[in-house]
């Protein structure tokens, strides 16, 4: 069976044309789309995330409030908890990671995170590949090309600082060497 080709340049899908409005309102210093990243004094960030809750809700969308997080940067010890409540009021199961877990698309946002993070990193890789060999090999391809991704793994590579953790990158390479 032929599928007809569309001509033209791809067109941008129907989700983005309705939450264009909603995200053309937003007053923030940081508003970052691509990403969904807000930033900015504590209320300016409420007052924003509260009008796209409700401004998605009425077209029929819905934030998933368990997959929000709150970075509170710059906050002091103070401030912290009345923050945390005035944004758990609004979004019930936001999560509020400690500065250590950071992260932006993958990699770690603090030099103190990245022996931390590439730690776990191969926790994942030797736990993936303990199993590899008890199925098919064409399987377990599938399964290192899309879990255990190389661009996503340069992309960490390049991006964090890992002259902080060379220990840790040796680890990871000896897990390579011997699981594959």
């Amino acid at each position: 069976m032929a599928r007809a080709k569309r001509a033209g340049p791809p067109r941008p899908s129907p989700v983005r044309f309705s939450i264009h409005e909603v995200t053309s309102k937003i007053k923030a210093d940081l508003n970052i789309w691509y990403l969904d990243d807000l930033g900015g004094d504590p209320q300016t960030v409420l007052t924003n995330a509260t009008m796209i809750k409700e401004s998605l809700s009425s077209i029929g969308l819905e934030i998933n409030n368990s997959k929000c997080e709150l970075l509170r940067i710059n906050h002091t010890d103070i401030k912290k908890p009345q923050t945390s409540k005035l944004f758990q009021d609004q979004f019930p199961n936001l999560s509020i990671p400690d500065p250590i877990h950071w992260q932006l698309l993958g990699p770690p946002l603090r030099l103190e995170s990245a022996p931390l993070h590439f730690k776990s990193k191969t926790k994942v890789l030797e736990s993936i590949t303990e199993n590899l060999e008890i199925i098919e090999p064409y399987q377990a391809f599938f399964i290192l090309k899309n879990c255990l991704s190389i661009r996503k793994l340069t992309h960490l590579l390049r991006s964090a600082p890992c002259f902080k953790c060379k220990e840790e990158l040796e680890a990871f390479y000896t897990a390579i060497r011997t699981n594959m």
